[in-house]
């Protein structure tokens, strides 16, 4: 595995528009936010998908406009993607991957 820096970083508003779309998902059951997948829910900077059914957890690979030379990984709750998606939750924890 390739290193990484741990990071605090503010959330852009295209990833809150995607995470609450995200979470209309997952409140819907659709298949998409239902079905383990490593990239069943995108957008043009992000992927990811449902990684475990049983705890509703949620990994997410993030290319940012602000870093072109980084990729940001997340792993996160369905729970936390509302706070993200509905704007509560400002900043997010991630690892820092050189591309």
């Amino acid at each position: 595995m390739s290193d990484f820096t741990r990071k605090t970083v503010e959330v852009p508003a295209e990833i809150i528009e995607f995470f609450a779309y995200v979470h209309e998902l997952i409140e819907t059951e659709e298949d998409s936010a239902m079905t383990e997948s490593d990239d069943l829910l995108q957008t043009e900077r992000i992927y990811g998908g449902l990684s475990d059914r049983r705890r509703k957890i949620y990994d997410f690979t993030w290319f940012p406009a602000s870093e072109p030379g980084e990729r940001w990984e997340m792993r996160l709750f369905a729970d936390e993607i509302d706070e993200i998606g509905s704007g509560y939750r400002k900043t997010q924890h991630v690892k820092a991957y050189p591309r």
